[in-house]
């Protein structure tokens, strides 16, 4: 299975402290947090010599019929005791494991033209309280609400105007809810919006202006947000600032320190034979830096990603941010494929999709698992149990997430 989620560029912090240079938001030294760089985007680590781990676990998610998994992962979302998955096959499909044994529970609603039947499956969104999964379906205009059974409970309409360009979801608390919508073609351009579900009453908005797409949409990031406590932490597109949303206000949080010059918004408005994707490259590859492409947060540390342009081939990349420190570090994937792996060290990091507490989680096929050499005398308990997994994989098995847990590693570097 070869998931589409080779996404995985994660985290650019450079040298460069600046106030934040989003179009919108003027913010002072005072406002935000600046994360230093302790090497710059143009000299990366490597990944196996930067990061470090405190714990790692393995969740194989289970294969059946009821559970068999497309290669495209749309989203990956990880709470309380549920990991639900939306396969981004054609029509959509959502799916529900459990959290420590990756045990299939049941697929969250189905698609079709019939009662409690949604059209397309856009995004979802998981309510605590309520006990409840919704999926948006923008054909239809409308929420349908399911219970964690996945058994339907109801529907309810939603303007159009609100959820047509939807790309993530997440519910702030009962009622508020934040999109991160696709870089689209209305007037509006609108990147977020934050609104109340019961009465669709918008409370902000936060535009990708001047960035302009023409003939499609585009996902500049498969996980642009997170949520931390009562509050949403996000990226922007051709960007180095984080953004909080926080009290119904979008409010910069963190500048990240970079030595290239900020490729210009201005200058990305395509057309039928530039899009966004070569326009990246073009400005890349001469050296500017092109902001993050995914967003990763848990309770010590931030996970950006970028592309590294230094190359002919550009490669995934990223940006490890200690919260505590203030501090960042750029490295760039890498993982010899003959390399023994005998301690939990020499597990290699990569595919990381989401996050959860104290944990990056990474989603890796059976192909690339079962191709790791492990060493036959490990004594390691953590290298032992990824041999157990692997023992017990099928080539066409579901995917095996993989919980990484970091620790400190700015003091040595």
């Amino acid at each position: 299975m070869r998931l589409l989620l080779i996404i995985i560029c994660f985290f650019q912090l450079s040298v460069v402290f600046v106030y934040a240079k989003d179009a919108d938001s003027k913010v002072s030294d005072g406002n935000v947090v600046k994360i230093s760089a302790i090497n710059g985007e143009n000299k990366p680590f490597d990944s196996p010599d930067l990061l470090q781990y405190e714990d790692v676990k393995f969740v194989p998610l289970e294969t059946n019929d009821s559970c068999f998994l497309s290669e495209n992962l749309q989203e990956l979302l990880i709470k309380d005791s549920y990991i639900f998955f939306l396969d981004g096959k054609k029509e959509g499909a959502l799916y529900s494991f459990d959290r420590n044994t990756g045990k299939f529970l049941c697929k969250i609603g189905q698609h079709g033209s019939g009662p409690g039947e949604y059209i397309s499956l856009n995004s979802f969104f998981y309510d605590k309280k309520r006990e409840t999964i919704t999926i948006i379906d923008i054909m239809k205009n409308a929420f349908y609400i399911y219970g964690l059974n996945g058994v339907f409970k109801e529907k309810k309409g939603v303007p159009s105007d609100l959820i047509r360009n939807v790309y993530h979801s997440i519910l702030l608390d009962n009622e508020t809810l934040l999109f991160n919508n696709w870089i689209n073609m209305d007037a509006e351009n609108t990147a977020y919006l934050l609104f109340k579900r019961n009465n669709a009453k918008i409370l902000a908005k936060k535009s990708y202006h001047p960035i302009i797409v023409s003939h499609y949409r585009y996902a500049f990031s498969s996980s642009p947000m997170v949520q931390i406590g009562d509050r949403v932490n996000f990226i922007m597109p051709l960007c180095d600032t984080i953004f909080t949303c926080y009290n119904g206000q979008f409010i910069p949080l963190y500048v990240i320190e970079h030595r290239g010059e900020m490729a210009p918004k201005e200058k990305f408005v395509t057309s039928p034979k530039n899009y966004y994707p070569s326009l990246l490259d073009t400005y890349g590859y001469k050296g500017y830096f092109t902001g993050f492409d995914n967003y990763c947060e848990t309770n010590d540390y931030i996970l950006l990603g970028l592309q590294d342009y230094r190359s002919d081939m550009r490669i995934g990349a990223g940006c490890l941010v200690s919260k505590q420190k203030k501090k960042g570090a750029y490295f760039v994937y890498t993982f010899e494929s003959d390399k023994v792996i005998n301690t939990m060290q020499d597990i290699p990091f990569r595919y990381i999709r989401t996050c959860a507490g104290d944990y990056f989680v990474g989603c890796c096929t059976p192909e690339d698992l079962l191709s790791l050499k492990i060493s036959p005398t490990t004594k390691d308990p953590v290298v032992k149990r990824l041999q157990d997994v692997i023992d017990n994989l099928q080539e066409d098995d579901n995917p095996v997430l993989i919980f990484y847990k970091l620790k400190d590693c700015f003091d040595e570097k």
